[in-house]
This record gives C-alpha cells, structure tokens and sequence, in this order.
C-alpha cells in the first residue's frame, strides 16, 4: 500500500512539474502565436489559422502590405516545425498520461518520457524565438513596442484570470 501512495505521490508531482513546465515555458496567454495575436501553440491552433492571425497582426500592428507579406512568408517556412514540435508534444504527453493511468508505471519510465517533454518544450521556445526573432526584424520599432505592450497588457490579464478575478481585468495599464 505504502509503495502505491509513494508511486502516485511521484507521478503527481512530475505531472505537476510537466504542466507547471509548460505555463512557465510560454508566454502568458498562449505559445507561438501569441506572439503575433492569438493564442496556443503555433498558427492554426484553436481554431485560427495562420492567414487569420497574420491579418490580425497586420491590422493591430498596422503592417504595410510588403510587411504583412514578409510576415506571411515567416509563417508559411516556420509552419512545418511548428506543426511537427505540437505533435510530438501531444504524443509524448498522451504516452505520459497513458503510462500513469496505468498505476503500474516506473519512476525510471515516467521520468523518461517527462526529460523528453521538457526537451519538447526547450525546442519549441527556441522555435519560437527564432521565429519572433524574424518578425521583429520586419517590423519598425514602434510596431515592436505597440507589440510587447500588447503581450504585456495580455499578461496581466491572464494571470489575473487565473487568481481568481483579482487585479487588473481591463488587461490595460
């Protein structure tokens, strides 16, 4: 009995450090997308596909159309690594979940597929870096700065969110 509650006691808390890991490792609001005005993991996620959330930007941002054009094309190269870090993402996560519904799981096994998704979520930031990376290069520095207020202000408003309403729910200054 004591060897079941100490196997549930690790798995919660890897699962708990896998998901505190995730919150932590992308911006507040969403991941890759995010950075260009929508939410989740990369373009297409949510129900959004990229064409939306490069108009979104574009709009927001007020891009010249030679701008919104580099943006689209940023997108449109980067889509493949993104779609393929999400799914390996998901599949790992599935793997991690399948395995601790199973009651019967190793910590050796289990620590296994946690390193993996951390390795996951490294690659995905320095996806996304990369990718903000060759935005920002497009973009005048007064479109950069009315961007980080916007990922900013967004910031604010979901954690306030996530305390309980408290705060600043305007998701202004």
């Amino acid at each position: 009995m004591k060897k079941s509650i100490k196997t549930m006691l690790i798995v919660t808390a890897i699962a708990g450090g896998v998901a505190t890991g995730l919150a932590h490792a992308m911006p507040p609001g969403g991941g890759e997308s995010c950075l260009h005005g929508g939410r989740g993991m990369g373009f297409g996620h949510h129900g959004m596909d990229a064409e939306s959330h490069v108009d979104r930007m574009a709009e927001r941002l007020d891009l010249t159309k030679e701008q919104r054009d580099k943006v689209r094309a940023i997108v449109d190269k980067t889509r493949p690594q993104t779609r393929e870090l999400r799914d390996k993402l998901s599949e790992n996560r599935k793997q991690l979940q399948t395995l601790t519904r199973q009651g019967t799981a190793k910590e050796s096994d289990i620590r296994k597929l946690a390193d993996n998704q951390g390795k996951l979520i490294a690659d995905m930031i320095v996806q996304r870096s990369k990718v903000q990376g060759e935005i920002n290069a497009v973009l005048t520095p007064e479109q950069r700065e009315k961007m980080q207020q916007r990922f900013e202000n967004r910031g604010r408003f979901s954690l306030s969110r996530q305390r309980g309403g408290q705060g600043d729910m305007s998701g202004g200054t």
